[in-house]
């Protein structure tokens, strides 16, 4: 089922889904705001948004698993954000 919500409801159906421990809360919230971005009525998906995004505890983690040299070069493949204690949020490409 997929339901629009603003960000306070969005964050609070994050709580409630088993789905919740897929990405920390900070890049949930980062999801939240790239997904109102796209359109501001966000519809709440867990499913799709752990196809659409991936979370790593490092930059070196990340070259892991993707072909990049550096942070420039994945920004210039696909939204990436920074989360706390060097984590990285991005919209899988």
């Amino acid at each position: 089922m997929i339901q629009t919500l603003c960000e306070t409801q969005f964050l609070e159906h994050v709580r409630q889904h088993s789905r919740w421990k897929q990405f920390s809360y900070e890049a949930w919230q980062l999801i939240y705001e790239w997904e109102t971005e796209i359109n501001p009525k966000v519809e709440y998906d867990p499913i799709g948004f752990c196809c659409d995004y991936s979370e790593y505890e490092s930059f070196k983690d990340l070259q892991e698993e993707h072909e990049v040299e550096s942070l420039d070069d994945l920004r210039g493949k696909t939204w990436v954000g920074d989360l706390p204690k060097g984590r990285l949020l991005i919209r899988n490409y």
